[in-house]
């Protein structure tokens, strides 16, 4: 029978998602607090990877040691594992790079990490499901390029085996499009770099699939350049299981954007979309309920209008445009009642990618060496001046959005925080496998002993928000 495991079978112990959705970001540092132990910083990481549903996010120019980290052990123990690679010589001041395992999305965490570079790469191997492991180098190239260069170089001769994604700031871009203006990087980095990528068979997912589109997830402060310097690199043979490559800015106090991809395990049953429904908060709100009033009090006048039946006119049909027409007016109340930031943001956002096409379009016109692009005509730097407006504006604009969602959760902790209702009770759960992780893994794969009753008396819900 479908869903039942046949008898003496066992079941899987697998509970991982189906889909993996995978991130990079670099935080520019650990972002301490007034004690230099709790960090702001990393409070906004917990929510970003709630919101945005991530499962593993990998960080670089984290600044973490071990002390900072058994502090977020003790904060997150019961959402996130942090499994981290300190600078060997200035831990807290200099590098650094992380792996974020969100224990919302991945419920049965089985992995193992390797140390491949000291503060600049680290490995990370997940066992997915069953009969499936994700294999994940996490980097943070040098800025000089020389040692950029060897630093690619160095991961080449390191034989790492199977990446399956190769993922991070790569200080670099291969391209010139990666750059406004355009200019070509050092091409010995380059040339590592692209020997790196082909020794280990994967390939630029997101300019893969959206062409010579420009997008960018770096702005020089100063002189508003940008460029694509994160990026996720994925192993050609899985480039089918990847959708939804996607850059977003963050409000987590960075001066960089985030690359994501979504990976799915298409072995996993098919489970579509499901029945639309009507969001809850529209059944409180008063003009929805007076278009619903209205709506219903039509149906019943048709339905006592209705004198002979006809298969074009009965009463299932009046129903069925009955509900059609609430799904629509609940649809539009819906799209109406969208924050106004919200809408701002995505007009800022079509606003940007349309001064990028238009750029994109006038380079390829000009067609002129890449170090006179920027000075060739007034309407190319006009375009350069205003895609850093928009970026500037996107990026204060989400801050604002992330600092509005802070607040929101910790008004509905603080109220709901002492009463025992669902959201409590979601709250304090700990799936139970990971309890028992640390029985079942070696030592390479550490699992923070979080005391939960010190934790309460430490820090409300509201502070973890």
């Amino acid at each position: 029978m479908t869903g039942q495991v046949p008898r003496g079978q066992a079941r899987s112990r697998f509970k991982n998602k189906a889909h993996l959705r995978i991130a990079s970001l670099n935080i520019r540092g650990f972002g301490a607090g007034a004690d230099h132990s709790q960090s702001p910083k990393w409070m906004k990481i917990n929510q970003l990877v709630r919101e945005n549903r991530i499962a593993i996010l990998a960080v670089q120019e984290t600044h973490l040691n071990r002390p900072r980290v058994d502090a977020l052990d003790d904060l997150f123990g019961d959402l996130l594992v942090i499994e981290h690679s300190p600078d060997p010589t200035n831990p807290t001041g200099a590098r650094g790079v992380a792996f974020v395992l969100n224990k919302r999305m991945i419920k049965t965490p089985r992995y193992t990490v390797k140390e491949v570079v000291p503060g600049r790469a680290i490995l990370l191997d997940l066992q997915w499901t069953d009969a499936r492991n994700v294999r994940i180098l996490n980097v943070y190239g040098p800025n000089v390029p020389a040692d950029n260069s060897r630093f690619w170089t160095d991961l080449q001769d390191a034989d790492l085996g199977r990446i399956d994604l190769l993922l991070g700031d790569f200080n670099i871009v291969k391209r010139r499009i990666d750059r406004i203006p355009l200019r070509a990087d050092d091409p010995n980095a380059v040339a590592a770099l692209t020997s790196l990528a082909t020794h280990l068979s994967v390939h630029d997912g997101w300019r893969s699939t959206h062409g010579d589109d420009k997008a960018f997830t770096y702005m020089h402060g100063s002189t508003t350049s940008q460029s694509r310097l994160d990026r996720i690199y994925i192993r050609n043979a899985i480039r089918k299981d990847a959708d939804n490559w996607d850059i977003r800015e963050t409000g987590v106090g960075t001066d960089h954007a985030m690359p994501f991809v979504d990976l799915a395990d298409r072995r996993a049953p098919f489970v579509a979309r499901g029945r639309w429904t009507m969001p809850k908060h529209l059944l409180k709100d008063q003009p929805m309920i007076t278009t619903m009033r209205e709506l219903a009090t039509k149906l019943t006048s048709d339905l006592r209008a209705i004198t002979e039946r006809t298969a074009s006119h009965n009463p299932q049909t009046v129903f069925a445009r009955f509900k059609a027409d609430l799904a629509a007016a609940a649809k539009a109340r819906a799209k109406a009642k969208v924050p106004k930031m919200e809408r701002r943001l995505e007009a800022l956002r079509a606003d940007r990618k349309a001064t990028l096409d238009r750029l994109k379009n006038l380079e390829a016109a000009i067609n002129v060496p890449s170090t006179k692009v920027h000075a060739n005509g007034g309407s190319i730097a006009d375009l350069h001046r205003h895609a850093a407006i928009m970026q500037e504006r996107i990026a204060d604009l989400e801050t604002k959005r992330f600092e509005f969602a802070r607040k929101a959760v910790a008004v509905n902790a603080l109220t709901h925080g002492n009463s025992l209702t669902k959201k409590w009770i979601r709250a304090n759960y700990t799936p139970p496998d990971f309890e028992e992780k640390a029985a079942l893994e070696p030592m390479t794969a550490r699992l923070p002993n979080t005391d939960k009753a010190k934790l309460a008396r430490k820090l409300t819900k509201a502070e973890v928000c």
